[in-house]
């Protein structure tokens, strides 16, 4: 049964993250599709380091805020705020890595922190319909 939701949370996050960041990529950005093919193959390996510990902090937010089925806005808390901590952090880091300065990092972070609350309760709804398409109970 663990295998079964590593697998479910596994494609959400790639299949989820792969037709956002390419709609962003194409539309947003003006990528060719070329560049935003070899962006979204190279987010893979990051993607697949992030579902385990975003499925274990969206876990554990869930079960601390004590969410019901029907708890929609307490789902839509959770997944925004999971979302915003699990793409911020590790972005911040690799920005650090990059040499970015502090005011460089700060207004990418916030970019990147408006987004990922845009997309968190989507990406939560779309995760839970995987999940049930998989038979994986909450």
């Amino acid at each position: 049964m663990k295998y079964r939701a590593l697998l479910a949370d596994t494609i959400a996050m790639i299949v989820f993250s792969t037709l956002f960041g390419s709609a962003i990529e194409l539309g947003l950005s003006h990528l060719t599709i070329a560049q935003t093919f070899h962006t979204r193959l190279a987010a893979i390996p990051v993607l697949l380091v992030m579902v385990k510990p975003y499925a274990w902090l969206r876990k554990l937010g869930m079960e601390h805020w004590q969410v019901g089925e029907e708890d929609w806005i307490k789902k839509a808390v959770v997944d925004i705020a999971v979302s915003v901590i699990m793409r911020v952090i590790p972005y911040a880091v690799v920005l650090a890595h990059a040499g970015a300065d502090q005011k460089q990092i700060a207004t990418a972070c916030t970019t990147v922190a408006i987004l990922s609350a845009v997309i968190g309760r989507p990406y939560g709804v779309f995760l839970e319909f995987i999940r049930k398409t998989f038979k994986v109970t909450a």
